[in-house]
């Protein structure tokens, strides 16, 4: 997972000039949390969510923090994920591209609140200059079709990897 999540982080950040369309960035962090809140127990989900969130709180410009909205935007899906997931194919890549569309809808919802809440003075914070919640999730949405059509190759590539991840079935079987 360490060596998975670094290697899409680091895709995710030297690609960014190659790839970004104007503003719209895939998000290959949110594709690997689908693969993994797809295979993995729930302990696994919760603790891949919060790690990608992290890293992709890092990555972001608005303020630095260690666990922030992103992290707990990822949270929430990956808790979406695991309560939809027994209705999906887990080995599809359509189910991949379709669930980090989905589940990135509810990392930008959450993010995207937890920042309009920030200047509230009882909060604590500072609102952010220039953020507008309405062009975040527009923003967002695009990202997210973005993701999902570069959600099929990744996905493939997760898929045909799974034996290397060590995901059991709920029985103690192995996935195979």
């Amino acid at each position: 997972f360490i060596l998975v999540s670094y290697v899409t982080y680091v895709l995710q950040a030297g690609l960014a000039p190659i790839w970004t369309l104007g503003r719209t960035e895939p998000r290959l962090l949110l594709v690997v949390l689908v693969f993994i809140a797809l295979q993995g127990s729930p302990a696994t989900v919760a603790f891949a969510a919060l790690a990608l969130g992290v890293l992709h709180d890092i990555r972001q410009t608005h303020v630095p923090m260690l666990i922030g909205p992103w992290a707990l935007g990822y949270l929430v899906a990956g808790y979406a994920l695991l309560q939809l997931r027994n209705l999906l194919f887990r080995d599809s890549v359509f189910t991949i591209a379709i669930m980090s569309f989905v589940a990135g809808l509810f990392a930008y919802l959450v993010s995207t609140v937890l920042y309009s809440v920030r200047g509230i003075g009882f909060l604590l914070g500072q609102p952010i200059a220039d953020f507008s919640a309405a062009n975040t999730l527009f923003q967002g949405f695009l990202d997210l079709l973005y993701t999902a059509v570069i959600a099929f190759p990744v996905g493939y590539l997760l898929i045909k990897s799974r034996e290397v991840w060590g995901f059991t079935s709920s029985t103690g079987r192995s996935m195979r």
